[in-house]
Formats: structure tokens, sequence, C-alpha cells
């Protein structure tokens, strides 16, 4: 009788390999994702930033044409959707400049901001992004942001966790909340 030699032949991976994959696919996936939502975040800045530079030209289009500011003098105007929101009195002043001011990306949800250090905290009381005051010194426009601490920390304002811009960067710590 003859004996049947078996070939022993590796056809595929070992459990270990397999293991050894599938761990360096999830620790890639993890890094990315990270990274994705970090550059969502700075996406989200930008716009912001941009926002209140549309907000701006059409404030100063509005005081060229009619030789004051919009609005109520001392009063802040914030795009806050869940109470206390007279951004629509805004948005009525400016509509021969602006068709409808902007909103943030993140309206309607309470999220993190970053203060001029570069801290990350949810320390916040409202769901407004975009702020607007004025009184006889000039005006404010300001906005929170996610990721961009350079901007907040570099816009000669003095609010530590607000980008502002406007022709007065003190206007909104003057007027009462």
């Amino acid at each position: 009788m003859q004996k049947l030699k078996i070939k022993n032949q590796n056809r595929g991976f070992t459990l270990i390999e397999l293991l050894v994959v599938i761990a360096i696919i999830g620790i890639l996936a993890a890094i990315i994702l990270v990274n994705l939502s970090s550059a969502r975040a700075k996406a989200r800045d930008s716009r912001r930033k941009a926002d209140l530079e549309q907000m701006r030209t059409a404030i100063e289009m509005y005081l060229e044409e009619k030789g004051e500011l919009p609005g109520d003098e001392n009063k802040t105007y914030q795009s806050n959707p869940t109470g206390g929101n007279n951004w629509a009195e805004l948005t009525t002043a400016l509509s021969p400049y602006i068709p409808v001011l902007p909103l943030d990306p993140m309206q309607n949800k309470k999220p993190a901001y970053i203060d001029e250090n570069g801290n990350l905290t949810t320390n916040w009381d409202w769901y407004a992004r975009y702020f607007y005051a004025y009184n006889v010194k000039g005006y404010e426009i300001d906005s929170i942001m996610e990721k961009d601490a350079g901007a907040v920390k570099n816009d000669g304002g003095n609010c530590p966790d607000c980008y502002e811009i406007g022709t007065n960067l003190n206007v909104l710590p003057d007027i009462n909340w």
C-alpha cells in the first residue's frame, strides 16, 4: 500500500496576519477622521470670516447711502434662533445691500468655541455665533470661532473669544448683553 502524501500548502493568511492588517487599517482610519474633522472646523471658520466681511460691506454701503449705521444704537444684534433673535431687524435694514444676512454654518447647535489661547470650551450660554452693535464710537461685528485661535488673538479687538471686525472693536463690551 502506498502512503498518500499530503502537501501542506499555505493558501491564505493566518489569523494573526489578518488581525494585524485590520488593526493597521483601523489606526489609519482614526487618523484620517480626526484630520477631516479639524479641516471641517477650519473651513467653517473661513466661512465665518467671509460672512463678516460681507456684512461689513453691506454696513459700509448702508452708512455711505444713509449717513448713519443700521439698527438701534447700543443694541446688540445676534443671530440667535433660540430666542432674543433680532437678526431679522438687521436683515430688513440691510436688505438692499445684502439679500439675507448670513447665518453661522453651525446655527441651531451649541458648538464649542476656541479662545485666544487656543483652548476649546463649551462654556457658552447662547447659540448665536454672529453679533453686531454700534455706538457713537463706531460699529463692531463679531463671530465665535472653532479652530482659528490666531484670528481671535490677532484681530485687534478686546474680546478674548471672538473674531472682531469693524470701525471700533470695543463696542460690544461697552453694551449690556
